[in-house]
């Protein structure tokens, strides 16, 4: 399917340099005065190996430990830190104004992905809806991997769709491309590490739906596992070069115990994750062997979150089920309004509405703070019109003879992530990854909706 270059398309790239100066105009402005909203706690486990990397040539914890492994973080994002640090000192601002940039290349790849899946006239609205999606235009200045591993994710389910209507002679290239860049994604957010079996899995099913030859279809196989070990296996033997365990990032059995069965203990209980969260530290001191290693200690974390979850299902189901919902229907990032100069508090606009008597909420979010009020109804009122389109252009989907592949691909990676994303107090930042594969389905739904309206009863 041959399609329109994105940059041949000059009212798209208006849009991009309009969204490229609001967003470091609004970067510029506020972050003079407010540096630290820019960051949360975890933030500093990313620019401290980073600052490593730059000083000592290592891959550590902080750069006054310079031989203490880094075992929870993979070195994907820090080392985008690191650039920006070379360039132009350890400093936050550029850093960020790099990261910017860097998310700007959404753009094309939404279009590029839309026009295939679709056409030319969705594509451009693919790109204006997310212009306007404002959890990513808060990520893309926000001290997280978020906007990186959403780049990189993006462009692994475009080089999905250029492997399935490449000519025959060009499908290795692309096949290797999307082993790399998967395996890259995995460096950013590992989270992404174990999606290389389903989408062995969709290649193979691709293949035979193709009629390709057996031997052909190896040879593709061969291309994206062996391009993607390349690089994991690489990063794994790091890791137990330097503490004696294989394991991709620590960072698992951390989420496991401290988050997922933290969950559980919550839900069960009655109780908030901190509090939960605090009793599991306090056991963990307890329990754990001061001269055990950190693998081992690490290894300890799985055991026993494992343990908490397999005792107690339905708690650990419910908990999921609530990330879920909040994964996909919180309108609101809570760091949006520490960058806009607001202080969301403990309530919130969303929680406020039940937690909170109507004459304090009314106080508190009509008056000098009507601002946070307006952004999650108005974020509401748009995450509402794209789930919109998403539903319309379902069916569609299921006619698309030709695209049906890509189409698979692009729910099957959306499918691997909601589940393995839904944190119930995290709210919308991780859903942000996923809105650049939302956004062809909302875009395109959206206009069929529209030509419904306008008395084309089919849509199109």
């Amino acid at each position: 399917m041959r399609t329109e270059h994105w940059f041949n398309n000059k009212a798209l790239l208006l849009l991009m340099l309009a969204v490229l100066v609001l967003r470091l105009g609004t970067l510029w402005v506020a972050f003079p005065h407010h540096p630290h909203a820019f960051e949360n706690a975890d933030s500093e486990g990313y620019y401290h190996p980073a600052e490593s990397i730059l000083l000592n040539g290592t891959f550590a914890e902080h750069a006054h430990q310079p031989y203490r492994a880094e075992l929870l973080r993979t070195p994907g994002y820090p080392l985008f830190i690191a650039f920006s640090y070379a360039l132009f000192g350890v400093k936050q601002l550029p850093m960020l104004s790099l990261q910017v940039l860097l998310s700007m290349v959404l753009f094309p790849l939404i279009y590029a992905i839309t026009a295939r899946l679709w056409n030319r006239r969705a594509a451009f609205w693919a790109c204006l809806l997310f212009a306007v999606e404002p959890v990513n235009f808060f990520l893309s200045q926000y001290l997280m991997s978020e906007t990186l591993f959403t780049v990189l994710f993006t462009l692994v389910a475009f080089e999905g769709l250029r492997l399935t209507d490449a000519p025959p002679e060009r499908r290795a290239r692309w096949a290797v491309a999307l082993g790399f860049t998967l395996a890259l994604s995995a460096l950013v957010r590992p989270i992404s590490y174990y999606f290389i079996i389903p989408l062995l899995l969709w290649l193979i099913f691709w293949a035979r739906g193709r009629h390709l030859a057996g031997r052909t279809v190896l040879k593709l196989l061969f291309c994206v596992f062996l391009s993607w070990l390349v690089i994991t296996g690489a990063w794994q033997a790091r890791n137990y070069w330097v503490s004696g365990s294989a394991t991709f990032s620590q960072v698992t059995a951390d989420n496991l115990l401290f988050y997922r069965a933290a969950g559980t203990i919550a839900t069960r209980e009655g109780i908030s994750r901190r509090e939960a969260r605090d009793r599991l530290v306090k056991q963990v001191e307890a329990e754990a062997d001061p001269a055990w290693t950190r693998p081992q200690v690490y290894d300890y974390y799985r055991r026993l979150g494992l343990k908490i979850i397999l005792d107690d299902p339905k708690s650990f189901i419910q908990a999921s089920a609530k990330g879920v919902g909040v994964l996909l229907l919180y309108p609101v990032e809570v760091g949006m309004f520490y960058v806009w100069g607001s202080k969301e508090g403990q309530h919130g606009p969303i929680g406020g509405l039940w937690t909170l008597p109507w004459k304090e909420y009314k106080a508190q979010y009509f008056g000098p703070r009507w601002d946070v009020w307006a952004v999650t109804v108005g974020t509401a009122l748009l995450l509402g019109l794209i789930y919109l389109g998403v539903a319309a252009a379902l069916p569609a989907t299921l006619r698309r003879g030709d695209a049906a592949w890509g189409h698979a691909l692009i729910w099957l990676m959306l499918i691997y992530l909601i589940p393995l994303s839904a944190w119930p107090w995290l709210g919308a930042r991780f859903r942000g990854v996923m809105m650049p594969l939302f956004m062809p389905y909302a875009a395109y739904g959206l206009w069929r909706l529209w030509m419904l309206l306008r008395g084309n009863k089919t849509g199109a």
